[in-house]
């Protein structure tokens, strides 16, 4: 066992990090770690053109077959999986430079001063503009976000005949365009949104198109003395009407 790796990873754990978090770290790290071995080199001393050589190392390599048939597809890692795991194994090394393990001349390797000329969305840039300066990674592939691609009409109502329950319709329906969703009208006896804390929490609760009024499915004795949701006005109003 790695004494340095398994003490970094308790710190993870008593951090409150999630244990999914915690397993993806031991496997990033353990990676390094066996990186290091098979090359040679010394875990808490590479210098920067090691740890880029690691970067391009991982995309280049094979990762290992998950299939025991032959000829099974050969994978590689993309360049967001790899600035995922040298991120990693930056916070391990400046974690372990913190405890004295390795020296702060490799951690200073790590980052560099990157001025901001365009700022993100909500980035507050100070008043003299000193918060421009930011500290970013120096071992990281240079990789485009990618964009978001709206379905058009057709598309959506086929993933709408697809679905198969009412919480599926209105995930979809949902994350249509403002443009693209539907309202009621006059002629569907403008349906209010409902207010059924079980049968629908969220204040945007309008019935989906073609989606036949489902149930209140509140039992309890606070559901029974409030105005309960539109499905359970609707059926109090059909029911007066029909008496």
């Amino acid at each position: 066992m790695h004494v340095e790796a398994c003490a970094y990873l308790a710190g993870v754990r008593g951090a409150g990090r999630a244990f999914n978090t915690e397993k993806t770290y031991a496997g990033r790290i353990a990676l390094y770690l066996s990186y290091c071995r098979g090359h040679g080199l010394d875990w808490a001393g590479p210098s920067l053109p090691q740890l880029m050589a690691m970067k391009r190392w991982l995309v280049d390599e094979p990762m290992p077959s998950r299939s025991r048939k032959p000829g099974a597809a050969v994978r590689y890692r993309s360049e967001g999986t790899a600035n995922a795991i040298m991120g990693t194994v930056g916070e391990f090394l400046s974690w372990c430079s913190l405890q004295g393990w390795v020296p702060p001349t490799v951690v200073n390797t790590l980052t560099q001063p990157k001025f901001l000329r365009y700022l993100p969305a909500g980035f507050d840039p100070g008043e003299d503009g000193q918060h421009r300066t930011i500290m970013a990674r120096t071992i990281k592939f240079r990789v485009a976000v990618p964009g978001y691609e709206c379905l058009s009409d057709e598309e959506i109502a086929v993933l709408l005949g697809l679905a198969r329950h009412d919480r599926d319709r209105f995930l979809i329906t949902e994350h249509q365009p403002a443009d693209q969703q539907e309202r009621p009208t006059t002629q569907d006896n403008h349906r209010p949104p409902a207010r059924c804390a079980r049968c629908a929490p969220t204040r945007r609760a309008w019935p989906l198109p073609g989606a036949p009024p489902a149930r209140c499915s509140s039992a309890s004795p606070r559901a029974a003395t409030s105005p309960g949701c539109w499905s359970t006005r609707a059926a109090r109003s059909a029911t007066r009407t029909a008496g």
